[in-house]
């Protein structure tokens, strides 16, 4: 005769058992087991001394937020796990709660290495181009972060320096006020070569 087994009282991880159900329909034993959460569910008697059943569910979704979950320290996100690579090449990474995550709360990873970098959100009107091309090398050094759309943008520096040669030609004194007193009739522009200021 086979020895029955008295589960009642025992303690497999979260789950307590406090009862005995009916078979299961293949004839295995079934308990009632109460989780340090408080909920109840039934599990097959198996699960519990093989470690299969640990929890009522709650113990998993835990697990799966601490591997996915990134803080804001500061000004930069740091994070860890919850990585996958796209079909497209780009890489996600689980960022829940930030405003450019998706419905299941991914965000590229090329985009948090970007505001990492900067120290602050990337805007709606930027976007963050991989310079070699290969969408998954998200190395500071391999981005560039772009004004407009992803394929047609402008770099930052292009921009900058582009402004710049603007300024010079036709309104100088906003780069440079002292070298272009008009007050005093003075224009020192040729003596101050605003290209050579570092910046």
């Amino acid at each position: 005769m086979k020895h029955k087994i008295n589960e009642i009282g025992n303690t497999y991880t979260r789950l307590t058992v406090i009862g005995r159900c009916d078979n299961s329909r293949f004839g295995e034993c079934r308990w009632k087991c109460v989780c340090d959460c408080g909920k109840e569910i039934v599990v097959n008697g198996s699960k519990l001394r093989t470690g299969r059943a640990k929890s009522c569910g709650c113990l998993k979704r835990e697990l799966s937020g601490e591997r996915g979950r990134a803080q804001l320290i500061g000004n930069k996100y740091t994070w860890k796990g919850g990585k996958f690579k796209t079909t497209d090449g780009y890489c996600r990474v689980v960022l829940k709660g930030h405003p450019r995550a998706d419905v299941r709360g991914y965000v590229f990873e090329h985009l948090l290495v970007m505001e990492n970098y900067l120290g602050r959100p990337v805007d709606k009107n930027e976007t963050v181009h991989h310079k070699n091309g290969v969408r998954n090398d998200n190395r500071i050094e391999n981005l560039e972060l772009r004004i407009g759309n992803h394929g047609y943008g402008s770099s930052v520096e292009d921009l900058i320096n582009r402004s710049i040669e603007i300024l010079q030609k036709y309104k100088p004194e906003v780069l440079c006020p002292t070298c272009h007193d008009t007050e005093h009739g003075t224009d020192r522009t040729p003596e101050h070569d605003i290209t050579s200021t570092p910046f």
